[in-house]
């Protein structure tokens, strides 16, 4: 399957080094095969990504301007056909409010805005808790449920800003776990599938 895992600016894009390392080990774990793409917001990538020696391609807001003429394919529109499951992990506010809005400033948002809804969409919202809790917010995640995003909730814990509150990404394994959840129900459908076609 095709797994298009998508960071936003948050501080927990820290994690996604060990997120993405034992996903790896989880699917290769249970047999299953996964190729990963990754798409992140030019600030996350910045301020969190170039720092940890991702060792892998990550796609940015310039190469959705790579095309040259009328007719080359459009990265947004050709991610969205390619992915199987899109997750973007972690949502900060600006995403979820760019997302809830339909705006899509970035080639992150702009996979969202053309997503195909019978395709699931996973985010794991992350931010301050003040943010969090914010009335906008509640809106915000009610607004995307609705359309079928499945929203995987944060966790209370000490942030980074030295509040402790709800707003944290939850725990690397638990992380993997759902995407994992993920990952085995399409195999499970597409082999159903091919049981049903023969």
């Amino acid at each position: 399957m095709n797994l298009l895992i998508g960071v936003s600016a948050s501080i927990a894009a820290i994690k996604l080094g060990e997120v993405k390392e034992r996903l790896k080990e989880r699917c290769a774990e249970s047999n299953l095969q996964v190729e990963i793409k990754y798409v992140a917001t030019t600030l996350a990538y910045n301020a969190f990504l170039k720092q940890q020696d991702f060792g892998e391609k990550v796609l940015l807001d310039g190469d959705e301007w790579a095309w040259e003429n009328m007719g080359d394919a459009i990265l947004h529109v050709e991610l969205r056909k390619w992915a199987d499951l899109f997750v973007i992990c972690p949502m900060d506010a600006n995403t979820l409010a760019s997302v809830a809005s339909g705006a899509c400033p970035n080639l992150l948002t702009c996979i969202c805005r053309c997503w195909d809804f019978s395709k699931p969409l996973v985010v794991f919202p992350c931010m301050n808790t003040h943010m969090y809790e914010h009335p906008i917010t509640r809106e915000q995640l009610k607004r995307i449920t609705s359309w079928g995003v499945q929203v995987v909730e944060p966790v209370e814990k000490l942030l980074a800003c030295g509040d402790y509150g709800i707003g944290a990404l939850p725990p690397v394994e638990d992380v993997v776990g759902e995407i994992v959840k993920h990952v085995k129900r399409h195999h499970l459908e597409v082999a159903n599938r091919g049981k049903h076609s023969a």
